[in-house]
């Protein structure tokens, strides 16, 4: 291991999970996969839960064999896989199983000692194929263990592990996420039946250990509070506005609680989240005008998190788009507030001179350049310095684009820039300034030995800046010596020249997305805010002359009643939809033909400049991240982004953020969801390194306190999560059984074990009969093994859902193939296409069910579509006042009427859940001859070895269903024949001997032959 040294409550999960199989549900964040590369490092090294324990009596029941890795997620193998490298160098990669990958290749992976990721559908094919021998297996980790159930992919595989007789090995199941785990009903109880055990090891960030470990050397948390601009406070005033509206609408309908309605904290975010919960069990029979309201309520929400997130072109970008593209019975835009929304969105970007003038933006307040608020301490605020940077009000330069007309007036940009943007400039000024003191520092403490602590005065002397910023003790000692040997001792250290210089402070800037951070990489120059929305305003203003109605709001070719423009006479709503000035319009497209008439040459110099600034800006990240601290002479950020890494949140991959070694991190979007994992991330990397220093800076908006107490509930709400974890471990029942593994009565050798009166027998060897009867009341033990008449062919692609995992809990024997006709066959004469609710609307609309139903109708005698719903959502495909009595060509009931007039043996099962979907199967096989899984396979593949001569033909179907017309040919034989001739002018030209060779029966060949050369009298004689 290197010598970043893990806080020592991960050596005790290690060697908690190693005594036997459990369930380990972690703290979000806090290095789960560090916990899953320490158990594969005991397993390469050949130790087990025997060794574990210290039972030297007991050898170890497996010494060798893979260790398979279920429900990884891609960011979650990224991590692991770093923290392989970065912590076990020595440790073998754990390969990854892909669908790319042949069975050949597979089978060599199994066979060996190494650990495989591997999806839950690909390792139950390979398990139904015995292409993998679970008695090899070592052990199975599964991720992700509170999705786990008896009905999902990973229960499905580690039930035919369980049920193989020669499996030893431990099956583990890691969860981080506590609060989805006790999101639903027994959620804990549910996780332990499908992993068959009963041990639950839970480590919350409140254990006492864990506590301890981190707060010995918590990370310098500052928190910064900016102020809104006067046009985004009445957006937000304008939002909550409208969303108090549709909340109110919402508590009369009688299919909602309006009592959580009323008790929710008036958010667009809790509002959604409450009117979700509640309608999505019964959302097919809601009325429609209910769920244009709830969808309008996830529009309010989007648009409260855009409004702090994007820029203001690309807002204005997106509320044109949603004036075009929302249904009209949308209501949120036919509130008055609507119109205050678009006006000051309009605000933030121009105004127009000599027309309809918006109401242009006060002073916004620029925040100061340091101060703020770290635990305990006091909020800083910035104090008003002028107009912001970008939206003065200067004349804008050559490209802009103003018009020469008095008549429609002219266009001046405003422009406005993100408050949190200055923000980020002025922190990495500090950060800066900060790096190049530490590295000078480094440089006299190498030759003298000693050690550098940053001067407090740069923060607090610089907090004063608002004016209203309060100075606070920054504790920080740096061993600038022992940082750099452990860098070096872990591999990832500084090269010789770095060495010389002193130490690297690196720095790591987190926004929300990948876009987030583009943009902020671009602002933080001096001129790169301005030349960034300069050129998104110029792309607005040209897509308004292009007619780009759909994405910019039909400027130039906007069609109101009867295909002409707006008149004086239009709709109110039309009005309201538009949101256009008069001569407003006018001039914005004045602006935009002066645009394009400059062409290149107008757009030459701005592009030019901001190519060469992307493209130094990208030299100088790739310099930083090879060592290379010097600022460029043509630095156009003033070497601000010297050693800076910008890292989006929403990757979840936090191997990134650890492998840059960070110094200084700034956490520009706290609201997004994975701020919580980093921040622990972070603490684990300052706790496993006593010498570096560790400095957070996490920025909020002041007017906004729901997006700091977004962040802090998430904490909470993890809090109380693990509190109801820890009660349901304390009084739930868990039956075992010898081997301390959750009781799942399985099927016995003896077909003659299952006679009633053996239910006695069980019933004394488990010590009761609480333990058989609570399951089914018994019937499990009396149905015995799996009967003959259960085979069900199944496409391999169905494993994606959980009905094959179902099907073979049920019974059934589950045999995996490429299908291309259906997706089960029951029988040789019965095909099943199964369609999810949202599959089958997609289907008819795509006509993909045309043809599977087509095939299906070709080459079987019973063609079923089979309708399956969740079994926690209504049972009803639509609400009863969208059912019409009219024939309409969108409805889902028009396009199955239709279908099934084309198709008349088709029949549709409708099913409730999957369960029922099983007892479907079972009533439908019976009577019938099992499935050949050769022949269900070549059914539709086969049509192409006699598609014609010629390579690539299609089939002549027409042609087809004539031959199997014809008397003497059946739905056994016609493949011989289409196979041996090449048309029906052959067939007729055949003698009856070789009808009889191809067919293989005389009779059949006698009745063709006789029917095609029977002559017929003349009809006219």
């Amino acid at each position: 291991m290197s010598s970043d040294k893990a806080p020592a409550f991960f050596e005790r999960i290690v060697r908690d999970v190693l005594e036997d199989d459990c369930l380990l549900v972690m703290g979000e964040g806090l290095g789960i996969e560090k916990v899953v590369a320490g158990l594969l490092a005991e397993y390469a090294q050949g130790r087990d839960s025997s060794a574990a324990s210290g039972d030297d009596a007991t050898p170890a029941p497996h010494q060798s064999g893979p260790v398979i890795l279920l429900g990884f997620q891609e960011w979650q193998r990224a991590m692991l896989a770093a923290e392989v490298r970065r912590c076990w160098p020595g440790l073998e990669q754990p390969e990854m199983v892909s669908p790319e990958i042949d069975s050949s290749k597979r089978a060599e992976l199994y066979s060996s000692n190494s650990s495989i990721h591997v999806t839950g559908r690909i390792f139950n094919v390979d398990l139904l194929r015995k292409a993998v021998d679970p008695s090899r297996i070592r052990a199975l980790l599964v991720m992700n263990a509170h999705r786990a159930s008896e009905t999902t992919g990973d229960g499905f595989a580690v039930r035919l592990c369980r049920d193989h007789p020669g499996f030893r090995g431990s099956v583990v199941g890691l969860s981080d996420s506590p609060s989805a785990m006790t999101g639903s009903f027994s959620g804990l109880e549910r996780a332990l039946r499908a992993l068959y055990t009963r041990s639950v090891h839970i480590w919350p960030r409140f254990r006492d250990e864990v506590k301890e470990a981190l707060a010995e050397r918590a990370p310098d948390v500052v928190e910064l509070f900016a102020d809104l601009t006067p046009p985004m406070k009445l957006m937000q005033g304008a939002i909550a506005e409208i969303t108090d509206r549709c909340v109110k609408q919402l508590a009369r309908c009688d299919k909602l609680d309006p009592t959580e309605l009323r008790n929710a904290d008036g958010t667009a975010r809790e509002a959604d989240r409450i009117v979700r919960r509640q309608l999505e069990p019964i959302w097919f029979t809601v009325p429609r005008a209910v769920k244009q309201m709830a969808n309008d309520l996830r529009t309010l929400r989007d648009l409260s998190a855009d409004v702090l997130k994007y820029d203001c072109v690309s807002f204005l970008q997106l509320l044109d788009n949603l004036r075009q593209t929302e249904k009209v019975e949308s209501v949120w835009l036919t509130d008055p507030c609507a119109q205050l929304l678009i006006d000051q969105a309009k605000a933030r970007v121009y105004t127009i001179e000599g027309g309809r003038q918006h109401a242009p933006p006060e002073p916004d307040a620029a925040p100061p350049a340091r101060g703020g608020r770290g635990r305990g301490g006091a909020r800083g605020r910035g104090r008003g310095r002028g107009r912001a940077e970008g939206a003065s009000g200067a004349r804008p330069a050559a490209g802009a684009g103003t018009t020469t007309s008095v008549d429609v007036g002219s266009v001046e940009p405003v422009l406005e820039e993100q408050p949190k943007w200055r923000w980020v400039r002025d922190i990495l000024r500090e950060v800066q300034e900060e790096r190049k003191k530490l590295m000078f520092a480094g440089k006299g403490s190498e030759a003298e030995g000693g050690s550098a602590q940053p001067e407090e005065s740069t923060r607090a002397g610089s907090a004063g800046h608002g004016g209203q910023g309060k100075k606070r003790r920054v504790e920080v000692v740096l061993d600038v010596t022992s940082s750099d040997e452990e860098d070096v001792e872990a591999g990832g250290g500084a090269s010789e020249p770095e060495r010389a210089r002193g130490v690297r402070p690196n720095v790591v800037v987190a926004a929300s997305d990948k876009h987030m951070c583009e943009q902020l990489r671009r602002a933080i120059t001096a001129d790169g805010a301005k030349a960034m929305l300069k050129e998104s305003f110029e792309r607005y203003l040209e897509a308004a002359t292009r007619g780009a109605k759909s994405r910019w709001g039909g400027w130039g070719r906007q069609r109101g009643r009867g295909g002409r423009g707006r008149g004086r006479g239009a709709d109110p709503r039309e009005k309201l939809l538009a949101a256009d000035a008069p001569g407003e319009r006018e001039a914005l497209i004045a602006s935009a033909r002066k645009i394009i008439r400059k062409g290149k040459r107008g757009r030459k110099a701005p592009t030019a400049a901001a190519a060469t600034a992307r493209g130094g800006k990208r030299k100088r990240n790739e310099a930083a991240d090879a060592g290379n601290d010097a600022a460029s002479p043509e630095d156009p950020s003033g070497g601000l982004l010297d050693a800076v890494t910008f890292w989006p949140i929403d990757s979840r991959d936090t191997s990134a953020v650890l492998d840059a070694k960070p110094w200084f991190v700034v956490i520009v979007d706290p609201a997004t969801p994975g701020t919580l994992p980093l921040l622990r991330q972070l603490e684990l990397f300052r706790a496993s390194r006593p010498g570096r220093p560790l400095r957070v800076y996490m920025l909020y908006y002041e007017e906004t306190a729901k997006e700091c107490e977004r962040f802090l509930s998430a904490s909470a709400r993890e809090t109380k999560a693990f509190v109801s974890l820890i009660q349901s471990r304390g009084h739930m029942l868990a039956p075992v059984d010898a081997q301390k593994r959750q009781v799942v009565l399985r099927q016995r050798n003896a077909a003659d074990a299952y006679h009633p009166d053996a239910l006695v027998e069980v019933m004394a060897a488990q010590g009761g009969n609480n333990a058989v009867t609570r399951r089914a009341g018994g019937r499990d033990l009396l149905a015995g093994p799996s009967r003959p008449g259960r085979k069900v062919v199944v496409d391999i692609r169905e494993f994606v859902s959980n009905l094959p995992g179902v099907l073979h809990q049920e019974g059934f024997v589950v045999e995996p193939v490429t299908l291309e006709v259906g997706d089960y066959v029951l029988s040789p004469e019965m095909c099943v296409e199964r369609k999810a609710l949202p599959d089958l609307v997609s289907s008819l609309d795509s006509g993909r069910l045309h043809a599977q139903a087509t095939a299906m109708c070709r080459h079987y005698k019973f063609p079923i579509l089979l309708i399956e719903f969740d079994e926690s959502k209504h049972f009803a495909l639509l609400s009863p006042d969208e059912l019409s009595p009219e024939i309409k060509p969108n409805a889902i009931t028009s396009k199955l009427s239709l279908l099934l007039l084309h198709f008349p043996r088709l029949r549709i099962i409708w099913s409730r859940s999957m369960r029922h979907t099983c007892e479907v199967f079972e009533a439908l096989k019976t009577n019938q001859d099992e499935p050949d899984v050769l022949a269900a396979a070549a059914v539709g593949a086969a049509d192409d070895d006699f598609a014609g001569a010629t390579v690539g033909s299609a089939v002549n179907d027409p042609a087809l269903d004539v031959l199997k017309k014809l008397p003497g040919v059946t739905d056994l034989n016609w493949r011989f024949l289409a196979r041996d001739f090449a048309s029906l002018a052959d067939i007729a030209a055949a003698s009856e001997e070789r009808l009889a060779a191809s067919l293989k029966n005389d009779q059949s060949a006698k009745a063709l032959h006789t029917f095609l050369h029977t002559k017929c009298p003349s009809y006219w004689s």
